[in-house]
């Protein structure tokens, strides 16, 4: 039972009803106030019929009376399902009640409170036109047609004059961004262009150029859109190309702006063929209106949408402003009914077989034959209408191919800190135009920062200004382009950092390896470049294996060398040294047991570049800072106040936790993390290493 006082709930083919006789008064109701707007009728009442006609407006809007598709079923409302034949005929003429009429819609349009208002009433206007199916037909029934919805579009909506932009901002949002056929296309640049014989509207056509081309060369369409999209843009385009003059400045300007040529080369990159003619016939047809020579000469046959790029091409040798218009009646009588079709047979729609199948009968004799491997056979599937993903012969074939890499930016060589750190980590917080070039950037980056880092050293406060945003950059840096030698050239930089700036770099190192955002890996690296940065400053032999020995792991999981193998096995030495016998001694020792040698001509051994650049480290580019001076303010004392302040903090989080269940208790001992087994050794290990290599610093003793 209802509830009392509960309004009835009106029947959906009602509720049609019910809105298709509000939108057909509130057409009437246009119809009646345009005369008298537009007969000097008083300020006030001008104004409060347009805002009352606004507000219905919108509320239609909002109840879903502008749908943006045509309704498939009676109780579904649209306005312009009800209306627009009447507008039409409204329309239809020159006489001043056309010109009235037309104005007063002009005039609603623009006063909607709203932009997404009105682009919601425009792309239900625009799904609602009546326009061929034949896309690319350039017949002149075809075009009479499309001149015929650009003459409306313009009576009712309006021109699209150069100076309004609230209407611009609105019209490229849903001629842009939304999904239209290619017969919509060609109604809108019509449109665009004034849909009259004769004369085309420049400025108007430069704007619709201008947003055109910032769709169809964004990077973005060029690699994600549909083919669908694809070639209605590409038709949008090449249309609006076809309308303007030769000898158009906005064409000029177009062949040389550094975007579209950029955006040519994209779409010849593509792997898609189809959607690589797009971006070859643009390039072709604006060098031919434009008076230059261009031609890939690949247009013949049927694949590889050349069909279509042929279709597209004859379509614009003409505009459809100078056709003809041609009325609906003509339309249908001339083409046929749309939507009409012959009636059909039930026998018409069976196919043979379908409704008596043979039925084979399986015998036991042939049950052998039946179940057997060999037999089987897969099922056949229809071709897909994709593109066949490209082989990896091919995509070989397509990486070597010269001519694809037109235009593509070549990474220069940085040549400042601040253009190394940039490559590393962009700081700019803005979309670079060269996104896909960012492995270029991090090999280039890795390539030289050790170098530079180390030529800057004595130059200036270029290192000091920019030692911290590098260790920054590094530390964070992912391998995620694979890149060869990542974790050994990453490895290099850091150790030339703590090296070359140790009163900047090493304290941010510290820094950063006490965040819960590193993975043991990372961390592992920070450690590394503190001990081999301060064993470099001190003076001290580097390992001879390579810096990233020491982070690899056994199957165990005991790491195969630690950073305090070096002192340990230095302190060995130095006890042994200790223990020796006296000279004398050793020498009558020596003479007992060794023959006398006999005087042997040897091979001068030249050494190689690695130990003349180590020989040159230790020289002429020795860190004007001895390691004594720094090694308590800058490495032991900040890694020992640091790690005890975490261990305070993750002491504290673990107590305010341990009344909880233990799936919710805080641990700080978890995997990966600073108080692991793993990285805990390192970070013990690490200490030894600076402190060992502090032995000669005045607070030694302390």
């Amino acid at each position: 039972m209802r509830s009392r006082g509960a309004s009835p709930r009106r029947p959906s083919s009602r509720r049609g009803a019910y809105f298709a006789g509000v939108c057909a008064r509130t057409e009437v109701l246009v119809a009646q106030l345009a005369p008298k707007h537009t007969k000097g009728a008083s300020c006030v009442s001008v104004f409060e019929s347009v805002a009352s006609l606004v507000y219905l407006l919108s509320k239609l809007v909002n109840v879903g009376a502008f749908p943006s598709a045509p309704p498939t079923a009676p109780s579904q409302p649209s306005f312009f399902a009800s209306t627009l034949d009447t507008i039409r005929g409204r329309l239809a003429g020159d006489d001043a009640c056309v010109a009235t009429y037309s104005a007063f819609w002009s005039e609603l349009l623009l006063a909607m409170p709203s932009i997404f208002t009105l682009q919601s009433i425009l792309a239900s206007l625009f799904s609602h036109l009546s326009v061929p199916k034949a896309e690319l037909d350039g017949s002149p029934l075809v075009r009479g047609a499309v001149k015929r919805e650009a003459q409306l579009l313009g009576r009712f909506v309006g021109k699209l004059e150069k100076g309004k932009k609230d209407l611009w901002d609105a019209v490229t949002a849903v001629i842009l961004g939304r999904n239209w056929t290619q017969m919509h296309a060609r109604v809108f640049v019509c449109w665009a262009a004034g849909a009259q014989k004769g004369s085309v509207d420049e400025d108007a056509l430069g704007v619709l150029l201008a947003n055109t081309v910032d769709i169809w060369s964004s990077p973005d369409h060029v690699r994600h859109s549909l083919l669908a999209k694809h070639r209605y843009v590409t038709l949008l385009l090449l249309t609006t190309i076809s309308y303007l003059p030769p000898s158009s400045a906005t064409l000029n300007a177009l062949v040389f702006s550094p975007r579209f040529v950029q955006s040519i080369s994209q779409y010849i990159e593509h792997l898609d063929p189809v959607i690589r003619r797009c971006g070859m016939l643009v390039a072709e047809e604006l060098a031919r209106r434009t008076g230059k020579k261009l031609d890939f000469d690949d247009w013949e046959g049927d694949d590889d949408g050349k069909a279509w790029a042929r279709a597209a091409r004859a379509l614009t040798t003409e505009t459809d402003a100078n056709a003809e218009v041609v009325s609906r009646e003509a339309e249908l009588s001339e083409g046929g009914q749309e939507g009409a079709a012959a009636p059909l047979d039930v026998e018409d729609l069976l196919t043979e077989g379908i409704i008596e199948p043979n039925k084979p009968t399986l015998t036991l004799a042939d049950a052998d034959a039946v179940d057997s491997d060999d037999e089987l056979v897969g099922y056949a599937f229809p071709s897909s209408s994709r593109t066949p993903s490209p082989t990896p012969s091919e995509l070989r074939e397509i990486e070597a191919d010269p001519t694809l890499r037109v235009g593509k930016m070549k990474i220069a060589r940085p040549v400042y800190l601040a253009q190394l750190g940039e490559m590393i980590r962009s700081t700019s917080g803005l979309k670079s135009e060269y996104e896909n070039q960012e492995a270029d950037k991090h090999e280039m980056a890795l390539a030289v920062a050790d170098e530079l880092i180390r030529r800057k050293a004595g130059y200036g406060t270029e290192l000091e200004e920019n030692a911290v945003n590098l260790v920054y950059g590094l530390v964070g840096l992912q391998d995620n382009y694979e890149i060869e030698d990542f974790s050994g050239k990453r490895q290099t930089a850091l150790n030339a950092l703590v090296a070359c700036c140790p009163e900047k770099a090493a304290p941010a190192i510290i820094e950063e390896f006490f965040k819960n955002q590193y993975s043991s890996e990372q961390r592992f690296i920070m450690l590394n470049a503190l001990a081999l940065g301060a064993r470099e400053i001190a003076g001290l032999p580097l390992p001879a294996a390579a810096p990233q020995a020491f982070i690899l792991q056994e199957p165990d999981g005991v790491p195969q060398q630690t950073p305090a193998a070096g002192p340990a096995r230095q302190t060995i030495e130095n006890t042994r040294e200790n223990n020796a016998p006296p000279p004398t001694l050793a020498r009558e020792r020596r003479l007992h047991v060794q023959s006398p040698s006999k005087s042997k001509i040897t091979e001068v051994q030249r050494p190689n570049a690695d130990d003349l650049a180590q020989q040159l480290r230790g020289t002429s580019l020795a860190p004007k800072v001895q390691f004594t001076e720094v090694a308590v303010e800058c490495f032991i004392c900040p890694l020992l106040n640091r790690f005890w302040l975490f261990l305070r903090d993750e002491q504290t989080r673990e107590a305010r936790t341990a009344q909880r269940d233990s799936l919710h208790r805080y641990r700080g001992a978890g995997a990966g993390l600073i108080l692991s087994a793993p990285v805990l050794a390192h970070l013990l290990a690490t200490l030894g290493v600076l402190a060992h290599a502090a032995r000669n610093a005045p607070a030694w003793l302390a």
